[in-house]
């Protein structure tokens, strides 16, 4: 008798870093339990909880710590911002949003700063976002001295939805 072997190829591709672009859809896996610890480093991360059943986002609170925070549908959104510059060695710099246009409500706060001369990164003494009243948002800034120049400009998001 005569024995055959059949030889099988199998290709696995695997893309790193993961690629990043748009998708149609996107599938979290279900969990009841947090796929990781929310930090400085993880900053941005969601997840599916399977208990709540809701999408999970790792947030930084207005007191500088970081927890997971539920993440709401929304029909649609709307952003309104402001932004501060302050001089080469300005220490303090704050920034208020005006109040989401009618019929929308604040859904949260971000903060964006940037450095648009070369100089030294100072080190920051607080730097954050968070509610003001009840449809703004109010941004903050505020560095050690800077050993060399550096115009600090600070950037304030308001998200709305309705």
């Amino acid at each position: 008798p005569l024995l055959a072997l059949a030889q099988e190829e199998i290709t696995i591709t695997t893309y790193y870093p993961s690629p990043h672009g748009v998708y149609q859809e996107l599938r979290l896996y279900p969990t009841d339990t947090p796929p990781s610890e929310c930090n400085e480093a993880n900053e941005g991360a969601i997840y599916y909880d399977s208990n709540t059943k809701q999408i999970m986002v790792c947030s930084q609170q207005p007191d500088f710590s970081y927890d997971w925070l539920t993440s709401s549908g929304v029909s649609d959104q709307t952003i309104v911002t402001c932004s501060e510059s302050g001089g080469a060695f300005n220490e303090h710099l704050t920034c208020t949003t005006s109040g989401c246009p009618s019929g929308y409500v604040r859904s949260s706060c971000s903060a964006r700063m940037y450095y648009s001369e070369i100089g030294e990164k100072p080190a920051l003494k607080r730097f954050g976002a968070w509610p003001y009243g009840t449809d703004a948002c109010e941004c903050e800034i505020e560095r050690w001295s800077v050993v060399l120049p550096a115009t600090l400009n600070l950037e304030c998001y308001t998200y709305c939805v309705r």
